[in-house]
């Protein structure tokens, strides 16, 4: 009979698997097409592999926590849209910069290496976009309530944002029309305020 497998224990250290994340996140947003092995990761972060695998178990587990802090960054939008002492304009414009300025990190490069190397995380950015929709669509709801936006029906707003970001989130269409993530974003949103305001 052969040996049986013993899955390994792993240690709970959040802190320390969060730095080592923050360390790898410039090189992976530098060099989106990297290959790091473990002994290439490892190096990279100055331990032994032995001490790597007691916390991860591979490089994508960094990338996953890596572009999870991104995400929370670019969520930050979703605060500036509820900040009713504001105008709905002025709301709209600095969730906008948010938007963008927080998406430049994530070229077209790391969409394609994420879509063929890292499908976890390329699954997250999807599941993110859905959530992007469902909070711009309350928005144009309460701009249609208070006379703010003209009488479009917030579904269809709502349903022309999905279709936009389905088709920026892959990268081969943000290349056919030589435009980035960060920027695409920007024309768009900036093209349809003026197009529905009041």
């Amino acid at each position: 009979m052969g040996r049986k497998a013993v899955e390994k224990v792993r240690l709970q250290d959040e802190q320390k698997v969060q730095q080592w994340a923050v360390k790898l996140w410039p090189k992976f947003v530098a060099q989106p097409n990297l290959k790091m092995t473990s002994d290439d990761l490892a190096s990279f972060l100055g331990i032994s592999k032995a001490t790597m695998y007691k916390y991860i178990t591979s490089v994508s587990e960094l990338i996953n926590i890596g572009l999870l802090r991104k995400m929370k960054s670019i969520a930050e939008f979703e605060k500036v849209l509820k900040e009713e002492d504001k105008a709905f304009t002025e709301r709209y414009m600095q969730a906008l910069e948010i938007l963008v300025q927080q998406s430049q990190e994530i070229s077209n490069e790391m969409l394609t290496s994420l879509q063929r190397s890292y499908p976890d995380s390329f699954s997250m950015i999807e599941a993110y976009l859905e959530e992007v929709i469902g909070k711009l669509k309350d928005f144009y709801e309460d701009g249609i309530q208070k006379g703010n936006i003209s009488t479009f029906s917030p579904e269809f707003l709502a349903m022309s944002d999905e279709l936009f970001l389905n088709a920026i989130r892959h990268p081969e269409y943000l290349d056919r029309y030589n435009l980035s993530l960060s920027s695409a974003l920007q024309q768009y949103f900036e093209m349809k305020i003026f197009g529905i305001l009041a």
